[in-house]
């Protein structure tokens, strides 16, 4: 990406810090915050237009993987970019943006094209995803689905038995 108002901050802990300290040397737009504590990203979250997960859809354990960070991009009201992956219900396509294809040219092109979008579209977007992880992936609900499901498990125990 060309655009010199395009910057990248990349944060975590992974075996390829040292690759992206030399991008950061190339590009001072590309930032590595390394591990951020969670009080650090509250304040950064302030400040971003858009979460990128780039975990792609390779590897078998896609299929059954939902990484917890898109519950927690959601919840921040931002915006979130990622994959489509397998292990992700398509109940979430309606508040994420994907990428379309898995190759940089196609990345970077997605990337523009959001980060470019109207301000405002950008805001609703991020509110209506928190408000769906609000509203129907909370804690307290999933524990409510995971204790009908042992309920029904033993109510058709007991019709069999």
């Amino acid at each position: 990406i060309k655009d010199p108002n395009f910057k990248l901050w990349l944060c975590g802990k992974g075996n390829l810090e040292k690759r992206i300290a030399e991008y950061c040397k190339m590009d001072n737009r590309i930032k590595f915050l390394g591990y951020v504590e969670k009080t650090k990203i509250k304040e950064l979250e302030k400040r971003i237009t858009l979460y990128v997960n780039p975990r792609t859809s390779s590897g078998e354990y896609t299929k059954y993987s939902f990484p917890s960070k898109i519950i927690e991009c959601l919840l921040s009201g931002k915006p979130l970019l990622m994959f489509k992956l397998p292990g992700v219900p398509k109940e979430y396509d309606k508040f994420v943006y994907y990428f379309t294809s898995e190759n940089y040219q196609s990345m970077s092109k997605q990337l523009e094209k959001i980060c470019n979008k109207n301000t405002t579209e950008l805001i609703n977007d991020g509110k209506k995803a928190r408000e769906f992880v609000v509203k129907q992936k909370s804690s307290l609900l999933q524990t409510k689905k995971i204790l009908n499901m042992i309920d029904r498990c033993k109510n058709n125990e007991s019709t069999m038995g």
